[in-house]
């Protein structure tokens, strides 16, 4: 299959871009990797905070939006069995 390149707006050839992110991985930041790890305080603080504030907060709004939704269903069809 033959590809015809397109130009974007900027010059580069979306095509190239493609194959080069394809072939050679993830581009590289200038940033040095070591600066960007998070700390093993960060790390238990971001846990924490998941696991004692977040999964909570999460179940109680899906259970609730459930029970919200078949009220909201019942008020309209009535209750089961009638």
């Amino acid at each position: 299959m033959i590809y015809k390149e397109s130009t974007h707006i900027c010059g580069a050839t979306h095509f190239k871009q493609a194959h080069q992110a394809l072939t050679e991985g993830p581009v590289k930041s200038s940033v040095d990797s070591t600066s960007e790890a998070f700390t093993k305080g960060q790390e238990l603080r971001s846990f924490l905070f998941l696991s004692v504030v977040m999964a909570p907060v999460l179940a109680v709004m899906i259970v609730g939006g459930y029970g919200f939704l078949v009220w909201i269903f019942q008020m309209f069809t009535g209750p089961p069995g009638s």
